[in-house]
């Protein structure tokens, strides 16, 4: 289906497409067999004209955007009459045309942070449709890392983004895309959008933000000890690398200033002064430390920003000394247990008590032994020749804290031996020269209450008289203590305590009863000494009571009778009298004498034995015949005839005259 009617009325859209189809028909009034006929030759290049139909066939695609219009004049003819319009023709636009951005590429560069000027760049599309397809109604920004935003209308300004810290580093280049649409909804029709994309290209420039880089850090190096040479070389570069500042170098320590100098400008470090691997911690690792600091040009034009201008970098360099043999084992004195303070010392000195068992380390020793050397030049042995004590360890690597521990206690006898001098060697093992080094213990014993007293004799004995008084002295004992201090004092004591007493200090033994030989001749006592520590030892003590003639006599009758006829020269049967004493037999004390004591009529009797006899029996004796008449007549008596009767008195007496 065609449009009819004149060109004034017709519409044309530029998307008309080009076909066999005639898309309008040209139509005059009033005569039949009308001839059409159109003048203008742009127009005839798009359209052909059928000019007896008057179709209008499409040859070729309208651009409105390239001709928005035609004028074209038209004649119809028919016969000899005709009929001449003028008229304009308007391209209907459709939405064929992507919008496009002003002003490409869209390419700046921005310095990082925190140099970074707000805006960047400035971004806007037209669109050379009409109406609505020819207006970029909307804009879309797209930039994953958030740094900068779009604003779109009406500033159409890119810039960064407030909270953005943009880093040459991490980020050298920032790209983005923005697309823009149009309105669509073309008079021909239509309601779609087109689009179009334009890349942002966004060049980070670099900012001295960033501190020199070391190379090859750490560092790494070995040396012999002693030796003054050149060491290592540092390098370090701008991490801001488009400006590549120059570096200088410095020795960051003054222990590492005293041995070595630095070359500021190329880094080169050599040693000066001696290193000593056994003044080094860490087994002969010698560390320090390099700065790196950036030098600033005279024509910088960045201002500091808070970033510290020049910026600088350390590392460390390990310097692995090499050790040679030159120190012998040393021994030190802990001074400090909690801090592992030290000094020198070869003299020591210890307590332990006598009898400590064996394995037993002697207490508050404190004592360090190191070999300032390394590896195995500082592997040595330790060694005593004492008999009673032992070394731990007995090898050492570099360093170690001496125990002296208890080899044999038996040896540990203060009342044998009441000091120990300990010497201990140490001495190098895996080196060639073997240095040693020797230190002295000297060791005291403290006494132990491992000795009871001792008597001066197995058993004691004395003698008292049995008339000695309360107080009288009887014996001394005497114990010792091989022990000292408390452990030797000594106290006495006696069992039973009451006959006798002890002096508890002194040992002397008295007389603390009565005694009496005859009831008790012999004491079997105890005497104990203890000492300070309660060990004891028990002795005895035989006292002797020595008798003293304090018995009289006793006859064992009370009286004796006989009879004997005048003129007879004896008694027949014998009177024989019998006295006994009880002080000490076959001692004079008891050694008897009879008599026959004054009175009257004695003269005529005598006593046999006349001397002291031990317990020996006395016999009566006449010393004449007795003469019956010449008897006194106070002695006559008439009993049963004329009996005369002669009372006798006879003494028995012992050495003391008083005792009869």
């Amino acid at each position: 289906m065609t449009n009819t009617g004149d060109l004034n009325s017709a519409k044309f859209c530029e998307d008309m497409m080009v076909t066999n189809t005639p898309f309008y028909t040209l139509v005059a009034t009033g005569s039949n067999n009308i001839r059409y006929e159109i003048t203008g030759a742009e127009f005839l290049v798009y359209v052909e004209l059928n000019e007896i139909t008057g179709e209008l066939t499409l040859l070729k695609q309208i651009d409105r955007e390239t001709t928005p219009s035609f004028t074209v004049i038209v004649k119809a003819t028919a016969g000899t009459e005709s009929d001449i319009e003028t008229s304009t023709i308007d391209i209907s636009d459709a939405n064929d045309n992507d919008p496009f951005f002003l002003g490409l590429p869209y390419s700046q560069s921005v310095l990082e942070y925190p140099w970074t000027n707000k805006t960047v760049l400035f971004a806007e599309a037209t669109d050379i449709d009409d109406g609505y397809a020819g207006s970029v109604r909307t804009y879309i920004f797209e930039e994953p890392t958030n740094q900068l935003y779009f604003t779109g209308y009406p500033d159409y300004e890119i810039f960064v983004n407030e909270t953005a810290k943009i880093d040459y580093e991490s980020t050298p280049v920032i790209s983005a895309t923005i697309t823009a649409e149009d309105g669509g909804s073309a008079a021909c029709g239509g309601s779609e959008t087109r689009k179009a994309d334009a890349p942002v290209l966004v060049t980070v420039l670099d900012g001295p933000d960033r501190p020199p880089i070391f190379t090859s850090a750490p560092y790494y190096v070995t040396i012999e000890e002693n030796r003054q040479e050149a060491l290592v070389q540092v390098e370090a570069r701008d991490q801001d690398y488009s400006l590549n500042w120059e570096i200088e170098y410095f020795l960051v320590e003054q222990d590492a200033k005293n041995i070595l100098t630095i070359d500021s400008t190329t880094g080169q470090i050599s040693v000066t002064g001696d290193i000593d691997a056994d003044s080094n911690q860490n087994n002969g690792v010698f560390q320090f430390s390099v700065m790196a600091k950036e030098k600033v040009p005279a024509d910088n034009t960045f201002p500091d920003m808070g970033i510290g201008f020049p910026l600088n970098a350390t590392t460390t360099v390990s310097v692995t000394v090499e050790d040679i043999n030159d120190n012998e084992p040393i021994f030190y004195q802990v001074t400090d247990t909690s801090t592992n303070n030290i000094i020198k010392e070869t003299n020591f000195n210890a307590t332990i008590e006598e009898n400590t068992s064996n394995f037993i380390t002697i207490p508050g020793l404190n004592m360090f032994v190191k070999d300032l050397d390394q590896a195995d030049n500082a592997v040595f042995s330790l060694s005593t020749t004492s008999n009673a004590f032992e070394v731990v360890p007995s090898e050492v690597n570099g360093e170690a804290n001496i125990n002296l521990r208890v080899k044999d206690s038996t040896l540990l006898d203060f009342e044998t031996t009441k000091e120990f001098q300990v010497d201990i060697v140490a001495r190098e093992m895996r080196t060639t020269e073997k240095f040693s080094a020797s230190a002295t213990v000297v060791i005291e014993l403290t006494d132990e209450n491992d000795n009871s007293p001792e008597f001066e004799q197995d058993t004691f004995s004395a003698k008292v008289k049995e008339d000695a008084k309360v107080g009288t002295p009887v014996a001394f004992i005497n114990a010792t203590d091989k022990d000292t201090g408390i452990n030797k004092e000594i106290t006495y004591s006696i069992l039973p305590p009451d006959i006798f007493a002890i002096n508890p200090n002194t040992g002397e033994v008295t007389v603390n009863a009565n005694l009496d030989r005859e009831r008790i001749s012999k004491y079997y006592l105890s005497v104990r000494a203890t000492d300070g520590g309660n060990r004891f030892t028990t002795t005895t003590l035989d006292i002797t009571i020595l008798d003293v003639n304090d018995e009289i006599p006793r006859f064992q009758r009370s009286s004796y009778s006989a009879v004997i006829k005048e003129g007879d020269a004896e008694f027949n049967p014998n009177v024989a009298v019998y006295a006994v004493d009880d002080d000490e037999s076959n001692t004079t004390n008891t050694m008897v004498k009879y008599y026959v004591a004054n009175g009257e009529l004695s003269d005529n009797f005598t006593m046999d034995p006349s001397d002291a006899q031990y317990q020996k029996e006395g016999n009566l004796l006449l010393n004449s015949p007795l003469d019956f008449e010449s008897l006194p007549e106070s002695l006559v008596q008439c009993e049963n005839g004329a009996v005369g009767v002669i009372l006798l008195t006879i003494v028995a007496e012992d050495q003391d005259p008083q005792a009869k």
